[in-house]
């Protein structure tokens, strides 16, 4: 899958989810004959309806993400600010991914048979010297196209180590407007009776950011290049045919990031339109100036992770669990 398409896929989920939330409340305050539309229905409508319109996409100011990115394996520690942006399943990944290279890339030969001196991890062993599983992943894992994970030197190849890097993307806002039409009601009517049903129904939405403000969206796996998954699988495969626990651990962390996942959105109201920026607002959406309500959502959109042929090793024993 496309990462544009992920995104694309993201926001739409994300606003039906916004929908149900409003008509769900709507429901819940005895409101439920009003229908919730994302645009304004066309003239003529005749039933009551809350539509809520977002009129703003963009980047958060101060919150764009410029980073490099960070190593999942365990290399560069993620700061604070990015950590709780990579989802668990691929924090998991990357220490178990860490824990078996580690285990490989340490009992490769140098030259010979000769060991990594004190347990450090060999750099680029010799092709021959790893397990036949992964071997025949370097030998296949460019699948037709130059193989950049393998160097020639003096008539041997050597491997390169992999680098798990997380990519972090932005944060972008979407500001949606909460407008109730009343068909039946005239602009030039006296006040009547009975309160209008936009000040119930904006109201019912004023408590809801107060009391109920969190969306649960169920959204597709992040795109996962083939390549890393097929060598995850090879790595598992060189620790007993894959039942090793540590294999057992890693198949299943590359089970889990091809997993549905639940993403927890908030819903914040908006409180920094003035009366002219609000009126301006109104007149661009070329509506009468009327009762509304602005609420905002924050999207963490465009997080990646990159799976590349490493110029050097990124995996630190010192930040792994002890090999027993």
């Amino acid at each position: 899958m496309s990462p544009f398409l992920h995104v694309a896929n993201v926001t739409r989920e994300v606003h039906d989810a916004l929908m149900r939330w409003a008509r769900r409340l709507l429901q819940e305050a005895g409101l439920e004959s009003m229908e919730v539309y994302g645009q304004f229905p066309p003239a003529g409508t005749v039933a009551s309806h809350l539509v809520l319109f977002p009129y703003h996409v963009g980047p958060e100011p101060k919150m764009v993400e410029t980073s490099p990115g960070a190593s999942l394996l365990g290399g560069r520690p993620l700061g604070s600010d990015r950590v709780n942006l990579v989802p668990r399943p691929w924090l998991e990944l990357g220490a178990a991914f860490a824990a078996c290279l580690q285990e490989v890339f340490t009992l490769a030969p140098i030259v010979g048979n000769q060991r990594a001196p004190g347990g450090d991890i060999v750099p680029y062993p010799r092709l021959t010297a790893l397990p036949e599983p992964l071997r025949a992943w370097y030998l296949d894992g460019a699948r037709g196209r130059r193989n950049d994970w393998l160097v020639d030197s003096e008539g041997m190849q050597f491997a390169l180590p992999p680098a798990l890097t997380w990519h972090p993307g932005i944060v972008v806002t979407a500001r949606y407007i909460a407008v109730v039409g009343e068909p039946g009601r005239g602009t030039s009517e006296r006040t009547s009776v009975s309160a209008p049903v936009s000040l119930s129904a904006l109201s019912v939405l004023t408590a809801g950011l107060h009391m109920d403000n969190m969306l649960s969206v169920r959204l597709a796996p992040l795109p996962c290049e083939d390549m890393l998954l097929r060598y995850g699988e090879a790595l598992a495969r060189c620790f007993d045919g894959g039942a090793d626990p540590r294999a057992q651990r890693l198949s299943e962390a590359i089970r889990a990031v091809q997993r549905d996942d639940e993403l927890p959105v908030q819903i914040y109201p908006i409180h920094d339109l003035t009366n002219h920026e609000f009126a301006l607002l109104m007149q661009a959406l070329q509506k009468p100036l009327q009762a509304a309500l602005n609420l905002q959502l924050r999207l963490h959109l465009g997080a990646q992770p990159l799976f590349t042929p490493s110029a050097a090793v990124q995996i630190r024993a010192s930040n792994l669990p002890e090999r027993r």
